[in-house]
């Protein structure tokens, strides 16, 4: 079962009640609504936490800096790959 279908079962389990409001805007804000809404199950929570948290902060990545007429950048290249 994913985690569409188990909100669509908590949002028919509750129509008498007050219903969840989750945010559609944009696929981060569904997954922090999911994750501030406390009557979804605990562990759907801390999915929706976890996938959330990957864009919410910056990466660290490696960047190459690639230079024109360089003579030695394929010797950095070569010894960088070993």
């Amino acid at each position: 079962m994913n985690i569409i279908t188990q909100l669509e079962a908590l949002s028919a389990r509750n129509i008498d009640e007050k219903k969840p409001e989750f945010d559609y805007s944009s696929p981060l804000n569904f997954l922090l609504s999911v994750f501030r809404n406390e009557e979804v199950p605990l562990h759907t929570r801390l999915r929706a936490a976890s996938e959330a948290c990957k864009y919410s902060t910056p990466q660290l990545k490696a960047v190459a800096h690639v230079t024109a007429n360089d003579p030695d950048q394929q010797t950095r290249s070569d010894e960088a790959s070993n």
